[in-house]
């Protein structure tokens, strides 16, 4: 079996180290993105659900009248 490898004394090793580091922070902040992005959507679709559930609120006594 062969010997540990040395960290302190592998430069190779801790690039290697740093471009994961920084893969991991990439993929943390694009699902961040897409987090804000759903919530977002969420939010718009909430609010144009309300203003047409209002809408049709409104027309309840019109069309109650026709009636």
């Amino acid at each position: 079996m062969g010997e540990p490898v040395q960290w302190s004394k592998n430069p190779e090793l801790w690039a290697f180290r740093a471009k994961r580091l920084k893969l991991h922070a990439a993929i943390d902040q694009a699902r961040a993105a897409r987090f804000l992005a759903e919530k977002e959507y969420i939010e718009r679709e909430y609010q144009r659900l309300r203003d047409r559930w209002r809408l049709l609120a409104e027309d309840v006594p019109y069309v109650k009248a026709k009636e």
